[in-house]
């Protein structure tokens, strides 16, 4: 084989193992929209869990306290920063007061996540599109567990 068609040989097969990769990224992670949106997701699962957060805060610092009212008073009472908002749809988080020291978080999201995804924490998993959690301001996230 001369050196030409030997280099020729070499730069397809390089193209060929380069082609294969990327096929084969875009099967594992998906394709960088899957990526993005995975990512918004997430960033709204960690805005709901400083708001779980800053919820418990709130009843740690007075246990005989109703809960706040809105997220707006959430949000002006924490020692965090806290969002309120989704980063990409400017729509305020659901919140809503279900009765003692319980209330309930909602958000949209693009996805349906796995265990994987989430961390393996249960509590957060959820489905695609609106999306709520039950949760109980006396614990904190990571001690939630269903209700």
């Amino acid at each position: 084989m001369n050196r030409q068609r030997r280099d020729r040989w070499f730069l397809g097969a390089s193209a060929g193992v380069l082609v294969v990769a990327a096929v084969l990224g875009f099967l594992r992670l998906g394709s960088p929209v899957a990526q993005r949106r995975f990512a918004e997701d997430r960033q709204r699962v960690r805005d709901l869990m400083r708001i779980c957060g800053a919820i418990k805060e709130w009843h740690d610092r007075n246990p005989a306290a109703e809960l706040p009212e809105s997220l707006e008073a959430v949000q002006a009472a924490s020692l965090s920063v806290v969002v309120i908002r989704d980063p990409v749809t400017g729509k305020g988080y659901t919140y809503t007061k279900t009765g003692g020291k319980m209330y309930r978080l909602c958000a949209e999201f693009n996805e349906a996540s796995d265990a994987a995804q989430e961390g393996g924490e249960r509590l957060w998993r959820h489905s695609a599109g609106s999306h709520c959690y039950d949760l109980n301001a006396s614990r904190g996230q990571w001690e939630m567990g269903f209700y």
